[in-house]
């Protein structure tokens, strides 16, 4: 166990360096050059028998930290790709002429997480960890390191193992999520309408069974009759997607640390919606201007989530084209949608002026709650929408409660 973290930072910047430099291996020759003074000094025996015994423990020491890590194998067998909000699994596995004692199974490319210590290996055995600690993003992976300080924790030998490259992609959490209805009837219709002159629907996907509330003029009359009931045709539209997220990649919206940073909520809401809107029956299209221009297609009732779940975990901010121009693009690229989703801090309102949109869902982040993050007592913090189109967004904040 640590104990330096509840120090005072001016005692703790102290005494980092003094832990770095003065280790137990350095202790031992202090001890033993200190013994063989006094002995030799004071003509004390016993100490004489402490320097003999310090050597030897040191000698030790260093012939079987480096049997232990001689000969070993290792293989990083498998990453699994886990769903969302669950951690991803690195399973090694270890084989050695002998028994192993001890050892340590080092990542250089995830050194902040630690070492996975395996306590015993009798010729062969698998080790499984789980990299809860991760957030969302792409984590390549290299050569991994095996350490050993057996038996006595003076001397640490180790030993760099060339491995197959591979990746860990830590998908983003998703929420439960419920989508607001358009304003009214008349303007989501009118939306549509819009959508259909300007755009026309790319392609007929088939038909299902009407829903309530939906309009007659798509019914597909001769399904109808042969099922006895009504049945809708449903129509596939890339050019006009039903929602169109426009993810905010300027390096200056992120604010905060992840996972509780600005662009970090703002993925994980893009990604909740998206997957709401395709359950609903709705194409989404997701846009980001980063150093590169990226686009997702999500079609409606989409089973299979892990292309659009990869395709934001690559998300990343470093753009420089700010919101209004980011918007305007998009919507001259892709015509009107029936939902606009965009993320923004405090500010002026994104010019939508002149398109027909059934919804325009506006996120505003808090942006001082995130620089200073501070987590709540308790239960998370419950955001209550002002504006029927606008959701306000805090650090630690309730996700899901944005649309209740």
């Amino acid at each position: 166990m640590d104990l330096s973290k509840d120090l005072s930072p001016h005692f703790r910047a102290w005494l980092d360096p003094l832990r770095k430099h003065f280790t137990a291996y350095r202790f031992c020759w202090v001890l033993v050059g200190l013994s063989f003074l006094i002995a030799w000094n004071r003509g004390i025996a016993l100490l004489y028998a402490v320097v003999a015994l310090t050597l030897a423990a040191m000698l030790l020491s260093h012939l079987l930290a480096w049997a232990n890590v001689r000969a070993l194998r290792v293989v990083r067998e498998r990453v699994h790709v886990p769903a969302p909000g669950d951690a991803p699994v690195i399973r090694y596995r270890l084989s050695a002429p002998g028994r192993r004692h001890f050892l340590l199974i080092d990542e250089p490319r995830l050194a902040t997480l630690g070492a996975t210590l395996v306590p015993h290996v009798d010729r062969s055995a698998t080790v499984e960890r789980d990299l809860n600690q991760l957030h969302r993003g792409v984590y390549p992976l290299a050569g991994l390191r095996v350490s050993s300080a057996y038996p006595f924790g003076l001397l640490t030998r180790q030993r760099q193992i060339a491995q197959t490259a591979q990746e860990i992609v830590v998908y983003p959490r998703l929420h439960e999520v419920r989508l607001p209805p358009p304003r009214n009837r008349a303007y989501a219709a009118e939306a549509e309408n819009v959508a259909h002159r300007r755009r026309g629907w790319d392609e007929f996907a088939g038909v299902r069974e009407q829903r309530p509330g939906e309009s007659l003029k798509h019914v597909h009359w001769r399904a109808s009759a042969r099922q006895d009931r009504l049945m809708v045709k449903e129509y596939e539209t890339l050019d006009t997607p039903g929602m169109l997220i426009v993810l905010p990649q300027q390096k200056g919206f992120d604010q905060g640390r992840a996972p509780h940073s600005c662009f970090e909520y703002a993925v994980e809401l893009a990604a909740s919606l998206a997957r709401a809107a395709s359950r609903a029956g709705h194409p989404v299209c997701c846009l980001s201007f980063g150093k590169r221009t990226r686009d997702l297609r999500v079609a409606a009732h989409t089973v299979e989530l892990s292309p659009m779940l990869e395709w934001f975990a690559h998300a990343t901010h470093d753009g420089t084209t700010d919101l209004h121009e980011a918007i305007e693009r998009a919507l001259r690229t892709l015509g009107d949608p029936g939902w606009l989703v965009s993320f923004r801090h405090d500010g002026p309102v994104p010019g939508i002026v002149g398109h027909a949109l059934a919804r325009h869902l506006d996120f505003v982040f808090d942006a001082p709650s995130f620089r200073h993050a501070q987590a709540p007592d308790g239960e998370p913090r419950v955001i209550v929408s002002q504006q029927p189109n606008r959701y306000r967004v805090a650090c630690y904040a309730d996700l899901p409660a944005l649309f209740t």
